[in-house]
């Protein structure tokens, strides 16, 4: 999988969120509640999305394709851990 393109569904957890909603850091989480619940999802279920330009994100109540370059890579959080890491190259609402 290290420097594969590939894509993968599910959810939002901004990083960064500028004020017109554009993100381009965020956990990309298995389902909607891991963003709350407490503990997280384990590492091997997070992945850490960096974009080089930000996207829009309509909401984050939706589920989420992303397709970019997988890496394994850890980044470590207060609120999570991600084990591996996407350079992010789309994003589009999962249908």
């Amino acid at each position: 999988m290290e420097r594969r393109s590939v894509a993968r569904a599910g959810f939002i957890v901004p990083l960064t969120l500028s004020r017109d909603g554009k993100v381009s850091e965020f956990f990309l989480t298995p389902d909607f509640g891991a963003r709350i619940h407490v503990p997280p999802p384990r590492p091997n279920e997070i992945v850490h999305v960096v974009f080089d330009a930000s996207k829009p994100v309509i909401t984050i109540y939706d589920a989420y394709r992303v397709t970019g370059r997988m890496t394994i890579t850890r980044k470590s959080l207060i609120m999570a851990h991600s084990a591996y890491s996407m350079s992010g190259l789309k994003l589009e609402i999962y249908q």
